[in-house]
């Protein structure tokens, strides 16, 4: 009888594990203690509250976005790595693992990081938990100086983790906050939207140095992600849909005139433009030509090349200018 009760009590906690809400696994990672330090008490405490991969790896991501404050004062300062020296490959893989190491045990004890101390603690405690991931190196183009250029550095470093038989990206950097006041303020602002993102959503923003990890059938190339319009994480849940070819770049199309292609536009929300010579954002008119919904939108002498639009109150998209005569 005792075995039968064990049995139908693991029974129940199985399944109400198993049918939590997003929301109710965030608020249980939330009441972790501060005190947790270690990937092992981590690991053990999500290995205990959860009893799925993936309900374990969300939590992963959830805890490291919910605690690990972006380090600003470090990103802005930055030093080249310490110098190794070694005599085989098994010794470099020795420094290397010792410096992995360090990374994650200053980003526990400082409770804040950069990108590569995020991803590597996701690698840590998916590893401990028995979920394979993986760092992946790439750039990200949230600079319009960007359109049209190529930075040369990789400037960002995020995640891969494999559940139910297929790779998933997630980037608990972004999932974390945000700078709020240039090289000065860094704030948490909690968002699940970088676990799991769609690739096709992903590629807006993230390129992967290796193009296997866009996870794309169709992979694009470092010059097509780059001559491509900035896209804000709110553009993905605006319901604006950019022509697919629409290009980075917007030229004049006469005086003072450039065009804007849409696909899709949501009913009833209205889209404003901005520029930096202009006082106020400008409503944006919208009409049906040549069966393609096109925008005229009208900048006289743009103290900035940079044209931003805005649905909801929240930036989505960014453009550069070009006049005729460039």
């Amino acid at each position: 009888m005792k075995i039968k009760h064990l049995a139908i009590t693991f029974l129940f906690f199985s399944l109400f594990a198993n049918s939590q809400t997003i929301e109710e696994l965030e608020l249980q990672v939330s009441t972790y203690p501060k005190t947790l330090n270690t990937i092992e008490d981590i690991a053990y405490r999500i290995h205990n509250d959860f009893n799925s991969k993936e309900l374990q790896a969300r939590a992963v991501y959830t805890w490291i976005s919910k605690n690990i404050a972006y380090d600003l004062t470090r990103y802005y300062s930055f030093r080249s790595p310490p110098l190794m020296i070694y005599r085989s490959s098994k010794e470099q893989a020795r420094q290397l693992r010792n410096l992995e190491e360090q990374r994650i045990t200053q980003a526990l004890k400082n409770r804040k990081g950069i990108c590569g101390d995020y991803a590597s603690l996701f690698v840590a405690l998916c590893e401990k938990l028995e979920i394979p991931a993986k760092k992946i190196r790439g750039y990200t183009k949230l600079n319009p100086n960007f359109i049209g250029a190529d930075p040369g550095m990789k400037d960002h470093v995020w995640n891969a983790v494999y559940l139910n038989e297929e790779w998933h990206l997630v980037d608990t950097t972004w999932g974390a906050g945000y700078e709020v006041e240039y090289k000065t303020k860094w704030e948490f602002h909690f968002s699940n939207k970088f676990y799991k993102a769609p690739p096709e959503v992903f590629i807006q923003h993230h390129y992967p140095g290796n193009p296997t990890w866009q996870l794309l059938e169709k992979p694009i190339s470092k010059k097509t992600f780059f001559s491509k319009p900035v896209f804000y994480t709110y553009y993905s849940s605006s319901d604006v849909n950019l022509a697919d070819d629409h290009e980075g770049i917007l030229t004049e199309y006469k005086k003072d005139t450039y065009l804007i292609y849409f696909d899709k536009l949501p009913k009833g929300k209205d889209i404003y433009y901005q520029n930096a010579s202009f006082k106020f954002a400008k409503k944006l008119f919208i009409h049906r030509e040549n069966n393609k919904l096109v925008a005229k939108v009208k900048v006289k002498n743009p103290s900035q090349p940079f044209l931003t639009l805005f649905t909801d109150n929240k930036a989505i998209v960014n453009f550069k200018l070009e006049t005729a005569s460039q």
